[in-house]
Protein backbone atom coordinates (compact mmCIF):
# COMPACT_ATOMS: atom_id res chain seq x y z
CA UNK A 1 0.00 0.00 0.00
CA UNK A 2 1.56 3.40 -0.58
CA UNK A 3 2.46 5.78 1.81
CA UNK A 4 0.00 8.13 3.33
CA UNK A 5 1.63 10.82 1.98
CA UNK A 6 2.02 9.61 -2.26
CA UNK A 7 -2.28 8.96 -1.55
CA UNK A 8 -2.43 12.54 0.01
CA UNK A 9 -0.31 13.82 -3.04
CA UNK A 10 -2.30 11.48 -5.45
CA UNK A 11 -6.10 12.76 -3.90
CA UNK A 12 -5.12 16.31 -4.25
CA UNK A 13 -4.01 15.85 -7.91
CA UNK A 14 -7.31 14.45 -8.11
CA UNK A 15 -8.74 17.35 -6.24
CA UNK A 16 -6.93 20.16 -8.73
CA UNK A 17 -7.92 17.83 -12.08
CA UNK A 18 -11.49 18.21 -11.11
CA UNK A 19 -11.38 21.99 -10.09
CA UNK A 20 -9.42 22.57 -13.71
CA UNK A 21 -12.31 20.88 -15.10
CA UNK A 22 -14.99 22.50 -13.49
CA UNK A 23 -13.23 25.85 -14.16
CA UNK A 24 -12.76 25.02 -17.64
CA UNK A 25 -16.40 24.32 -17.71
CA UNK A 26 -17.69 27.16 -16.23
CA UNK A 27 -15.69 28.79 -19.13
CA UNK A 28 -17.09 27.16 -21.97
CA UNK A 29 -20.49 27.55 -20.59
CA UNK A 30 -21.67 23.93 -19.47
CA UNK A 31 -24.52 23.45 -17.24
CA UNK A 32 -25.56 20.59 -15.39
CA UNK A 33 -29.28 20.72 -14.20
CA UNK A 34 -30.00 18.44 -11.06
CA UNK A 35 -32.49 16.16 -11.23
CA UNK A 36 -35.11 15.78 -7.73
CA UNK A 37 -33.39 12.99 -6.65
CA UNK A 38 -29.84 14.52 -6.65
CA UNK A 39 -31.10 17.57 -4.70
CA UNK A 40 -33.16 14.88 -2.33
CA UNK A 41 -29.99 13.75 -1.54
CA UNK A 42 -28.13 16.94 -0.72
CA UNK A 43 -31.00 18.04 1.20
CA UNK A 44 -31.17 14.86 3.60
CA UNK A 45 -27.13 14.86 3.91
CA UNK A 46 -27.22 15.70 7.07
CA UNK A 47 -29.29 12.88 8.46
CA UNK A 48 -27.11 10.39 6.49
CA UNK A 49 -25.45 7.84 9.38
CA UNK A 50 -21.64 8.58 9.97
CA UNK A 51 -19.05 6.08 8.00
CA UNK A 52 -16.62 3.76 9.80
CA UNK A 53 -13.19 5.06 8.57
CA UNK A 54 -10.65 2.54 7.02
CA UNK A 55 -7.76 2.04 9.85
CA UNK A 56 -4.97 3.19 7.43
CA UNK A 57 -2.71 0.60 9.77
CA UNK A 58 -3.81 -2.35 8.31
CA UNK A 59 -3.04 -2.70 4.71
CA UNK A 60 -5.31 -4.57 2.56
CA UNK A 61 -4.54 -6.83 -0.35
CA UNK A 62 -6.40 -6.40 -3.56
CA UNK A 63 -8.46 -8.96 -4.65
CA UNK A 64 -6.67 -9.02 -8.29
CA UNK A 65 -3.46 -7.52 -9.55
CA UNK A 66 -3.56 -5.12 -12.63
CA UNK A 67 -1.05 -5.28 -14.62
CA UNK A 68 0.54 -1.87 -15.54
CA UNK A 69 1.17 -1.78 -18.99
CA UNK A 70 3.92 0.91 -20.08
CA UNK A 71 2.88 4.01 -21.57
CA UNK A 72 3.48 4.31 -25.11
CA UNK A 73 5.44 7.95 -26.25
CA UNK A 74 5.43 9.77 -29.18
CA UNK A 75 8.58 10.91 -30.57
CA UNK A 76 11.11 12.73 -28.30
CA UNK A 77 11.20 16.23 -28.93
CA UNK A 78 12.95 17.78 -31.65
CA UNK A 79 16.06 19.55 -31.35
CA UNK A 80 16.89 20.75 -34.65
CA UNK A 81 17.12 24.51 -34.74
CA UNK A 82 14.64 26.30 -36.60
CA UNK A 83 16.37 28.04 -39.62
CA UNK A 84 14.90 31.90 -39.16
CA UNK A 85 15.58 32.15 -43.00
CA UNK A 86 14.18 29.24 -44.03
CA UNK A 87 10.54 30.67 -42.24
CA UNK A 88 11.44 34.03 -44.10
CA UNK A 89 11.60 32.03 -47.25
CA UNK A 90 8.19 29.91 -46.59
CA UNK A 91 6.58 33.39 -45.25
CA UNK A 92 7.53 34.83 -48.89
CA UNK A 93 6.43 32.09 -50.76
CA UNK A 94 2.95 31.67 -49.57
CA UNK A 95 2.75 35.72 -50.08
CA UNK A 96 3.69 35.13 -54.14
CA UNK A 97 1.13 32.24 -54.21
CA UNK A 98 -1.01 32.77 -57.51
CA UNK A 99 -2.51 29.00 -57.39
CA UNK A 100 -6.33 30.77 -56.47
CA UNK A 101 -7.36 33.63 -58.59
CA UNK A 102 -9.55 36.07 -56.82
CA UNK A 103 -7.85 35.93 -53.55
CA UNK A 104 -7.22 38.11 -50.60
CA UNK A 105 -3.52 38.68 -49.21
CA UNK A 106 -2.69 35.25 -47.86
CA UNK A 107 -1.87 34.87 -43.95
CA UNK A 108 0.95 32.83 -42.63
CA UNK A 109 0.00 32.64 -39.13
CA UNK A 110 0.65 33.97 -35.74
CA UNK A 111 2.31 32.49 -33.05
CA UNK A 112 5.71 30.72 -31.79
CA UNK A 113 7.73 29.14 -34.65
CA UNK A 114 10.09 27.38 -32.87
CA UNK A 115 9.02 23.99 -32.08
CA UNK A 116 5.55 24.99 -30.85
CA UNK A 117 3.58 22.79 -28.46
CA UNK A 118 0.71 22.33 -30.91
CA UNK A 119 -0.13 23.16 -34.42
CA UNK A 120 -3.06 24.64 -35.02
CA UNK A 121 -4.75 24.71 -38.47
CA UNK A 122 -8.06 26.42 -38.79
CA UNK A 123 -10.80 26.10 -41.25
CA UNK A 124 -12.25 30.02 -41.11
CA UNK A 125 -10.65 32.64 -41.71
CA UNK A 126 -11.53 36.21 -39.86
CA UNK A 127 -12.34 39.71 -41.17
CA UNK A 128 -8.75 40.79 -39.80
CA UNK A 129 -6.38 40.66 -42.19
CA UNK A 130 -3.53 40.45 -39.53
CA UNK A 131 -4.94 37.17 -37.70
CA UNK A 132 -6.29 33.65 -38.49
CA UNK A 133 -9.33 33.82 -36.21
CA UNK A 134 -12.06 36.28 -35.01
CA UNK A 135 -11.80 37.84 -31.50
CA UNK A 136 -14.33 35.69 -29.54
CA UNK A 137 -13.28 32.46 -31.37
CA UNK A 138 -9.30 33.05 -30.21
CA UNK A 139 -10.54 34.02 -26.72
CA UNK A 140 -12.34 30.35 -26.26
CA UNK A 141 -9.14 28.58 -28.13
CA UNK A 142 -6.58 30.36 -25.60
CA UNK A 143 -9.21 29.59 -22.54
CA UNK A 144 -9.38 25.39 -24.19
CA UNK A 145 -6.12 25.46 -24.55
CA UNK A 146 -5.29 26.99 -21.00
CA UNK A 147 -7.33 24.32 -19.33
CA UNK A 148 -4.39 21.53 -21.11
CA UNK A 149 -1.84 24.02 -19.51
CA UNK A 150 -0.92 24.89 -22.94
CA UNK A 151 0.51 28.52 -22.96
CA UNK A 152 -0.32 30.95 -25.54
CA UNK A 153 3.68 31.02 -26.65
CA UNK A 154 3.05 27.57 -26.86
CA UNK A 155 1.29 27.44 -30.52
CA UNK A 156 1.47 28.18 -33.75
CA UNK A 157 -1.98 28.91 -35.67
CA UNK A 158 -2.50 29.03 -39.26
CA UNK A 159 -5.47 28.70 -41.87
CA UNK A 160 -5.91 25.58 -44.41
CA UNK A 161 -6.62 28.26 -46.56
CA UNK A 162 -4.43 31.18 -46.21
CA UNK A 163 -6.50 33.68 -48.56
CA UNK A 164 -10.00 32.46 -48.27
CA UNK A 165 -12.79 34.99 -47.32
CA UNK A 166 -16.13 33.91 -45.83
CA UNK A 167 -17.91 34.70 -49.53
CA UNK A 168 -15.43 31.55 -51.11
CA UNK A 169 -18.19 29.19 -52.00
CA UNK A 170 -17.90 25.45 -50.83
CA UNK A 171 -16.66 23.64 -54.13
CA UNK A 172 -13.80 26.68 -54.34
CA UNK A 173 -12.78 26.03 -50.98
CA UNK A 174 -12.06 22.34 -51.17
CA UNK A 175 -10.13 23.23 -54.21
CA UNK A 176 -8.10 26.39 -52.25
CA UNK A 177 -7.33 24.08 -49.53
CA UNK A 178 -5.71 21.34 -51.58
CA UNK A 179 -3.56 24.13 -53.28
CA UNK A 180 -2.61 25.67 -49.96
CA UNK A 181 -1.93 21.87 -48.33
CA UNK A 182 2.48 22.43 -49.75
CA UNK A 183 2.33 25.94 -48.20
CA UNK A 184 1.33 23.96 -44.51
CA UNK A 185 3.14 20.97 -45.06
CA UNK A 186 6.22 23.03 -45.64
CA UNK A 187 5.46 25.44 -42.31
CA UNK A 188 4.82 22.13 -40.11
CA UNK A 189 8.13 20.47 -41.17
CA UNK A 190 10.18 23.40 -41.01
CA UNK A 191 8.47 24.05 -37.01
CA UNK A 192 8.49 20.44 -36.09
CA UNK A 193 5.60 20.71 -33.40
CA UNK A 194 5.28 17.97 -31.37
CA UNK A 195 1.45 18.09 -31.83
CA UNK A 196 -0.68 19.31 -34.33
CA UNK A 197 -4.85 19.93 -34.42
CA UNK A 198 -7.09 20.82 -37.32
CA UNK A 199 -10.16 22.76 -36.51
CA UNK A 200 -12.90 21.87 -38.26
CA UNK A 201 -14.12 19.39 -40.85
CA UNK A 202 -12.83 21.00 -44.35
CA UNK A 203 -9.11 21.33 -42.64
CA UNK A 204 -9.04 17.91 -41.05
CA UNK A 205 -10.53 16.07 -44.40
CA UNK A 206 -7.67 18.01 -46.18
CA UNK A 207 -5.05 17.35 -44.06
CA UNK A 208 -5.82 13.89 -43.74
CA UNK A 209 -7.17 13.14 -47.49
CA UNK A 210 -10.53 12.15 -46.39
CA UNK A 211 -13.95 12.40 -47.18
CA UNK A 212 -15.08 11.20 -43.51
CA UNK A 213 -17.01 13.49 -41.63
CA UNK A 214 -15.46 15.05 -38.56
CA UNK A 215 -17.42 13.45 -36.14
CA UNK A 216 -16.31 10.12 -37.38
CA UNK A 217 -12.33 11.63 -37.80
CA UNK A 218 -12.55 13.67 -34.34
CA UNK A 219 -12.10 11.59 -30.20
CA UNK A 220 -8.75 9.44 -31.82
CA UNK A 221 -5.38 10.51 -33.33
CA UNK A 222 -4.17 10.44 -36.88
CA UNK A 223 -0.73 10.65 -37.90
CA UNK A 224 0.62 12.97 -40.22
CA UNK A 225 4.30 13.66 -41.01
CA UNK A 226 4.93 11.58 -38.62
CA UNK A 227 3.60 13.46 -35.97
CA UNK A 228 0.35 12.73 -34.25
CA UNK A 229 -2.43 14.95 -35.36
CA UNK A 230 -5.93 15.40 -33.58
CA UNK A 231 -9.29 16.32 -35.86
CA UNK A 232 -11.92 18.22 -33.47
CA UNK A 233 -14.22 21.46 -33.53
CA UNK A 234 -13.50 24.79 -34.90
CA UNK A 235 -14.03 27.41 -32.03
CA UNK A 236 -16.64 28.92 -34.36
CA UNK A 237 -18.81 25.70 -34.11
CA UNK A 238 -18.32 25.59 -29.93
CA UNK A 239 -19.77 29.21 -29.76
CA UNK A 240 -22.59 28.39 -32.08
CA UNK A 241 -23.60 24.94 -31.10
CA UNK A 242 -22.31 24.54 -27.08
CA UNK A 243 -23.55 20.91 -26.86
CA UNK A 244 -20.09 20.27 -28.88
CA UNK A 245 -18.27 21.78 -26.63
CA UNK A 246 -18.59 18.61 -23.95
CA UNK A 247 -16.76 16.27 -26.83
CA UNK A 248 -14.12 19.11 -27.51
CA UNK A 249 -13.00 18.82 -24.12
CA UNK A 250 -12.78 15.34 -24.51
CA UNK A 251 -10.44 15.78 -27.44
CA UNK A 252 -8.23 18.26 -25.40
CA UNK A 253 -7.99 16.11 -22.58
CA UNK A 254 -5.91 13.50 -25.30
CA UNK A 255 -4.07 16.03 -26.47
CA UNK A 256 -3.02 17.26 -22.66
CA UNK A 257 -2.28 13.26 -22.10
CA UNK A 258 0.19 12.42 -25.45
CA UNK A 259 2.00 15.95 -25.05
CA UNK A 260 2.45 14.62 -21.44
CA UNK A 261 4.09 11.26 -22.60
CA UNK A 262 6.30 13.72 -24.95
CA UNK A 263 7.73 15.47 -22.45
CA UNK A 264 8.50 11.90 -19.79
Amino acid sequence: MPPINAQHNDFMQIVQDIHRLASLHGDLGLEYPQTEERLLLYKNKSKAPAVKALNVSEPRQAKYAVKQQPAQKIRPTPVTPVSTSDIDNCREGISLCSSCPHRNPPKFGIGTIDHPFIFVICDKNSSDPSRPMEEAEESLLGKMLQSIKIKPHQIFVTNIIKCANDNTTPPHQQEMAANCLSHTRQQIRLMQPALICTMGQLSSQTVLHTSNQLMALRGHFHNFMDIPLMATYHPAQLLSLPELKKAAWYDLQLMQRKLAMAKD
